[in-house]
């Protein structure tokens, strides 16, 4: 039992090893972004920063769980797998709420349809009234040229 590193701690480590390589490989060529608040508040200080803070948030539990596990290693045992557990759960929560759930971005309108509905177009998509259109104190738009 002493001079060794439990299963659960290395398991722990291993997902939050990947956790980080996966959050800086998506954030710097997908464009996403960190789902964590506190991690993404060094992730804009810099890399280095997010990998110190990163570290230290699951070395610190690591230290305490092995520490633990001396004194009680049948309890300490089972909460490092809840640990594990919920772990992976929360990252997959966030993954979807962040990644998969999030509605994309409005796309431009294609030029082909700019020239198939005309120049009007664009004005309606945009909630504006052109001004030869619909001039203002028209029937068809407000004050500010928004389409009634």
């Amino acid at each position: 039992m002493k001079g060794y590193i439990s299963r659960e701690s290395w398991i722990i480590a291993a997902i939050c090893v990947a956790d980080l390589v996966s959050t800086l490989i998506f954030v710097h060529y997908h464009g996403a972004r960190e789902g964590n608040p506190l991690m993404d508040f060094y992730l804009q200080k810099g890399v280095v920063p997010f990998i110190l803070a990163k570290c230290t948030m699951f070395l610190l539990p690591i230290a305490i769980i092995e520490w633990a596990r001396r004194h009680n290693p049948d309890f300490v045992r089972r909460m490092a797998r809840f640990a594990i557990v919920a772990y992976i759960g929360l990252y997959m929560v966030v993954v979807a709420k962040e990644h998969i759930l999030r509605p994309a971005p409005p796309q431009p309108v294609p030029p082909a349809v700019w020239s198939f509905y005309g120049p009007e177009y664009m004005y309606r998509v945009n909630g504006a009234a052109p001004p030869a259109f619909a001039p203002k104190g028209s029937p068809l738009a407000d004050a500010e040229g928004m389409w009634r």
